[in-house]
C-alpha cells in the first residue's frame, strides 16, 4: 500500500516498482524497500512469515551473554 497525497506520484511509483528490474530507473524502488524493511525492523508492519522468537528466550539469552555465561559466537547460527 502506499499513500501519496499527490496521485500522480503514487502512480510513478507503483509503475517504476512495476517496471523493476528491467525499468530505466529504480531510484523510488530502492527507497521504498528501504522504507518498507525500516517499518519491519521498527515493528510497524509484520509479514505472516517474520520469524517470532520468544521474549523468554531473548530474556535468558541477553542475561547468559551480560552475565558471561554465553559467548556471542555461541549465538550465532551455524550455516
Amino acid at each position: 500500500m502506499i499513500w501519496a497525497p499527490n496521485q500522480n506520484f503514487a502512480e510513478e511509483v507503483i509503475e517504476e516498482c512495476a517496471a523493476f528490474p528491467h525499468g530505466d530507473h529504480d531510484d523510488l524502488v530502492d527507497a521504498t524497500t528501504m522504507a518498507v524493511m525500516r517499518f519491519r525492523q521498527g515493528g510497524l508492519i509484520k509479514h505472516p512469515e517474520d520469524y517470532v522468537e520468544s521474549e523468554k528466550a531473548t530474556t535468558v539469552a541477553v542475561n547468559e551473554f551480560m552475565d558471561g555465561k554465553l559467548n556471542w559466537s555461541e549465538t550465532k547460527e551455524e550455516s
